[in-house]
Parts: C-alpha cells; structure tokens; sequence
C-alpha cells in the first residue's frame, strides 16, 4: 500500500514532465478549464466618470491570444497587452548596450479569432522568448527595447518592473500594491502583467491584470491558458490571501507581488515603484 509520500512525489514526478525552468508557465492543459469565478464578458460597458479600466471595453477581452502550454505564458501576457493598445506592426529591436536597431523588423501581427495563432510560434513571442525554457521578467522587459523605426529615437513602450517578492503571509504588502496598481495603471487605461507563484516548485504562471469591480471587490485578468473563456473573476481577499488559481487537479498558485506594467511615452510616468 503505498504512503501519502510516496503518492505525493509521484504527484510532483508528473508535473514536473511539464516543467519549464525559471518563472515561467507551463502545461496545463488546453485552456478549457472553468474560470476561477464567475465571467462577465457579457458585462455592459460602464464608465466611472472619466475614468476607465481596461476590462470595460469587454469585447477586447472575450477572446485572448493563447498559448501551446509549453512556456510561453510570459510573451503571452504582454501580447495580450499590446493587443490591447493595438500596436501591430514591425518594430526595430535595439539592446542597451547596442547603438544601433538590428537591421530584422520583429513583427507584431494580430491575432484573432479569425486569425488564431499560439503565441509560441508567433515572431513577437520568440523575440521575447527564444527557447520554451520559460519566461522571467527580463526577458518580458525586452518589449520596452523595440523602436518605431531604425534610428531608435522613439521607443514604443516604457517599461516598469516590481520583481520584488511577498511571502505567502504577506498579503498587506500585496494589497499596498494592488492599490497602487489600481490607482496609477488599472484607472488610467494600462494593463499589468502579474506572476502567480506555484505551490509546485519552478511551476509559476503569468496572467493579465485588466481591473476592478466598480464597489473594489473583485479583481479581473485575462488568461493564455483560458483564452476561450473572457475575463475572469476573483474576490478581492481571495486573491490577495489564497491560492486562488486553479488548474487541473493539482495546480494551484496565489500572486506572488510581482508585476510589470507597459505604456507609450506620451503617457508619461505614470509609476516608479512597487507601491509598498
């Protein structure tokens, strides 16, 4: 007869055939599991004052990019947010240390529903991510390297990383910076990629944080893994105190605090810090 342990390893043995090394995502299935809560892609379009949040325009968001489950889930989320801005085209890449764009364009298409795509075999989410080994937050920084056009004089997006971690029982750090992130991003129109830590080691999943209930007491996002599903819904202490996300029968992850937001230049600055 054998052992809780000895069924657990052999758990953990399984999942981790599926193991992409790093922060990343990984396989989970074909993204037709049930959302964590309840849907409101269907939801009217509401406008609080002047003030607007991504997941009000619900048709941008009933149908996501997804991804092949090997990997790409961190590409995929800041597709999902380019998607957005709608910002297709070809882009010159320029690393920090170069002085010059490398002369190959990287080509953002659109990808739809009439126009599907894995983002593991689009040319955006091999410029990001080269091997399916996994993402990590300089990877997804990269973005933030792309020009429009080879004199490199105007970037397309600025970039701002919080790779700082929360421990498991630290959930008023991840609300001071939930709050800030709702206050300077989500209300201003801008999307915010976050990192989901696995309670199975080296198994961690990004998602699309797109915004607030109107009474603040749920949190939306987009998923590469749901991407038939539209937005989901989470309670807001859920998601700051639990393993929230489920997937199969054995994966779960919480928000560890980490985010990435991207916007355009003539939007200004509109963060500098994690928010705690």
């Amino acid at each position: 007869m054998k052992t809780k342990q000895s069924i657990y390893l052999a758990c953990v043995i399984g999942m981790i055939s599926f193991l992409c090394l790093g922060s990343s995502c990984r396989n989970l299935g074909n993204g037709s599991q049930k959302p964590t809560e309840s849907i409101i892609s269907t939801q009217p379009f509401i406008r609080h004052g002047n003030i607007r949040q991504p997941y009000e325009n619900t048709q941008r968001w009933d149908w996501v990019a997804p991804i092949d489950g090997s990997g790409y889930c961190g590409p995929a989320s800041v597709y999902h947010i380019i998607s957005y801005y709608k910002d297709y085209g070809a882009y010159y890449h320029k690393r920090p240390s170069q002085k010059a764009c490398e002369d190959k364009p990287v080509e953002i298409r659109n990808i739809n529903r009439e126009k599907p795509m894995y983002i593991d075999e689009s040319a955006f989410g091999k410029f990001l991510q080269p091997y399916g080994t996994g993402s990590s937050w300089s990877l997804l920084k990269k973005t933030a390297d792309l020009y429009l056009s080879p004199k490199n004089n105007a970037p397309l997006y600025h970039a701002y990383v919080c790779s700082s971690h929360t421990g498991i029982r630290e959930s008023k750090a991840r609300l001071e910076r939930l709050t800030y992130i709702r206050k300077h991003l989500l209300t201003n129109d801008i999307p915010v990629v976050i990192h989901l830590e696995s309670s199975i080691p080296f198994m961690g999943h990004y998602v699309t944080l797109i915004g607030f209930s109107p009474d603040n007491t749920m949190v939306y996002y987009v998923d590469s893994l749901k991407n038939h599903s539209g937005i989901q819904a989470v309670p807001l202490e859920k998601f700051l105190k639990t393993w929230f996300y489920v997937s199969g029968k054995f994966y779960k992850a919480r928000w560890d605090g980490e985010w990435m937001a991207l916007w355009h230049p003539e939007d200004g600055v509109p963060c500098d810090q994690c928010g705690d």
